[in-house]
């Protein structure tokens, strides 16, 4: 290798010179930041456009572009809660045409002392005091008031709430999702008895929202981590899987090699185990995580915005971490304890691509981070692709290759890139500035070694595989090489099976 002077052949004079040339080191897939995309609905306030993505750095950008109380505000809320420096982007997926859930709150006699009502709306609470001799019909009035107040809670706040001695709350958005809105309220002022939806829930939001053309506008750019609009849930909380279907869809389409966008979709989701499991193994993709919580307080969206604002942030430095059990912040545990899952119910889950949230000591822990895919193409059970590591770290090493290979072998500025080469049959290196089948594969090789360092692979898995790598200048079109790279990602720490035997 002949090394080029700073200096023109012309310049003769005596001295010593220097010059400092920055970025022109290894460029590495751990310098690009994780991008978490939500999708979901604004309001008519926000000044965002439909379909159009939007850079989120303040919870404060989120409310101008969305809107106050808007689905899309709540998931940055809830992704911001957990890292506040989360690189967060968002977009509006427009709304449903179809109804809003609601919910009433029934107030019945008069008070006989000062007391409060409690509301609790999508894990928020407020008291609303009450004065004694309020009648019931007056209860109605001071809450509707107490909720127009509450600026950034998902509420419908263009109609009257208060008639007669009822409260009516109706979602900010129309859909199903509004129907995993919780609702409860407790009384306590003397005299007053007032009820909530038997369910906790609104409920009657129907006719989902098609996320297509959102998806279509982001289709140019790349995000790690696309939290989805869409929950799986339909009306009455009936599974319905076909704006998901749209997302698995593009992130398989844009991972492959015609457009080498590596992502992942993470949806929450608030039904039953039964339901879960069916919208799951429906999905049954390697791209999809299921974030579960049985009946949870917030909605889901803001459950997934949660979790991959959780990944990114840890994912961001190592692709390989093990995220067993680490507090999801900001999400509330159920509200009643016998919707806390059992050791069966997260066996069952982890056995069926759903990753269950779980309770300790009042927070919610990740339980172990998986993919929907739960089956192979028989729908027999599978689990060669269970944890999402096993995504995320063949993606690191891709990205790797991407900015590797043009790195080492690609043109820079006024320096031609490489020829193709075939391999001596003597083994004598080739001339300068041909690569080959072997030494292609021999830098493969290499870069694998250090993300077996790192980490990433199973300990000694590089050397044990390295007759795997295949690397083969094609016959046709000239000048491809075809390349078959095998990665043993490394298992998580996620089980320790000890007997602790007292004996005589």
């Amino acid at each position: 290798m002949t090394l080029a002077s700073i200096l023109s052949a012309d310049d003769k004079r005596p001295g010593t010179f220097l010059q400092v040339t920055l970025g022109v080191g290894a460029t590495s897939a751990a310098d690009a930041p994780r991008l978490v995309l939500l999708c979901g609905n604004k309001t008519a306030a926000g000044t965002a456009t439909v379909a159009t993505r939007y850079a989120v750095t303040s919870e404060d950008d989120a409310r101008t572009l969305f809107g106050a109380g808007s689905e899309l505000l709540l998931g940055c809320q809830a992704a911001f809660a957990v890292w506040p420096g989360v690189p967060l982007y968002a977009i509006a997926v427009a709304e449903s045409g179809g109804t809003a859930a609601t919910g009433v709150l029934a107030a019945s006699g008069t008070a006989t002392a000062d007391g409060t009502i409690d509301v609790s709306y999508c894990g928020q609470t407020i008291n609303v005091p009450i004065a004694s001799g309020t009648t019931a019909a007056n209860v109605a009035v001071a809450l509707e008031a107490a909720l127009e107040d509450m600026t950034d809670w998902p509420l419908d706040k263009g109609t009257a709430m208060a008639a007669a001695a009822n409260c009516t709350v109706t979602f900010i958005h129309k859909g199903p999702r509004g129907n995993r809105a919780s609702l409860r309220v407790v009384s306590n002022t003397p005299g007053i008895t007032i009820t909530g939806p038997a369910t906790g829930y609104l409920t009657g939001g129907a006719t989902p929202d098609n996320s297509q053309n959102a998806l279509d506008a982001v289709a140019a750019l790349r995000h790690h981590y696309i939290v989805a609009a869409s929950d799986g849930e339909g009306a009455s909380a009936t599974p319905d899987t076909a704006d998901l279907t749209r997302y698995r869809t593009h992130v398989n389409t844009y991972a492959g090699p015609d457009h080498g966008k590596r992502q992942v979709v993470i949806f929450g989701f608030g039904g039953t185990l039964a339901d879960a499991t069916t919208v799951a193994t429906g999905m049954n993709a390697a791209r999809m995580q299921c974030v579960w919580q049985k009946k949870p307080e917030q909605l889901p969206l803001q459950i997934a915005a949660a979790a991959a604002a959780l990944r990114a942030r840890h994912e961001s430095s190592d692709p390989g971490v093990n995220l067993d059990d680490l507090i999801v912040s900001g999400i509330a545990p159920s509200y009643s304890p016998a919707d806390w899952p059992t050791g069966a119910n997260l066996k069952s889950a982890l056995n069926n691509g759903i990753t269950p949230l779980r309770v300790s000591a009042g927070e919610q822990l990740l339980t172990r981070s998986i993919t929907t895919r739960s089956q192979d193409a028989a729908a027999n059970p599978s689990y060669s692709v269970l944890d999402t590591t096993k995504v995320t770290v063949p993606d690191f090493v891709a990205d790797d290759f991407a900015v590797g290979v043009p790195a080492e072998f690609g043109a820079h500025g006024t320096t031609p890139g490489f020829k193709a080469g075939a391999d001596d049959p003597d083994g004598d290196p080739p001339p300068d500035g041909v690569v080959t089948p072997l030494m292609l594969k021999d830098w493969m090789y290499a870069r694998l070694l250090g993300h077996e360092a790192a980490g990433l692979l199973e300990p000694g898995s590089v050397e044990l595989r390295k007759s795997e790598i295949v690397v083969e200048l094609a016959p046709a079109p000239a000048g491809r090489f075809n390349c078959s790279v095998p990665l043993d990602v490394i298992e998580g720490a996620h089980q320790f099976a000890i007997d602790v035997r007292q004996v005589a």
